[in-house]
């Protein structure tokens, strides 16, 4: 008679798990791939993924603008350099590239996002082409 309820505890759990599983591992990427027999990890700089994967694809280049504190001038008790309107805070110039690497049909697409030249972001793609 006890096994009806341990059974049926077991198979709420796993329906549960089966449904928010995916959501849970959804935003899980990887820290590091390899290319052309090398390994990539994260916080590589350009020069050193370039001269271990060859040339990317496509590479796509923009800049933003980011607000950040500025912890120097305010542990110092100097007003901040930059926008006077935000004291303790400093603008700040973000060159991000994203480079994608398509090593063809028998691989997946590799893209790798770099900010001031710091390797911060590795996604794989679909099959290449």
């Amino acid at each position: 008679m006890k096994r009806k309820p341990v059974v049926a505890v077991l198979f709420s759990l796993v329906a549960l798990i089966s449904i928010f599983a995916p959501e849970l591992f959804a935003d899980i990427r990887p820290t590091l791939v390899q290319c052309n027999g090398n390994v990539i990890t994260l916080g590589m700089r350009q020069a050193e993924v370039r001269s271990k994967c060859g040339e990317p694809t496509d590479i796509q280049t923009r800049e933003e603008v980011r607000v950040k504190r500025d912890m120097v001038s305010t542990f110092r008790g100097r007003p901040p350099e930059g926008d006077p309107d935000t004291p303790g805070y400093v603008k700040e110039l973000i060159r991000i590239e994203e480079w994608e690497y398509n090593p063809g049909r028998n691989g997946f697409i590799r893209y790798f996002t770099f900010e001031n030249g710091v390797l911060l972001d590795i996604n794989l793609g679909g099959r290449g082409y």
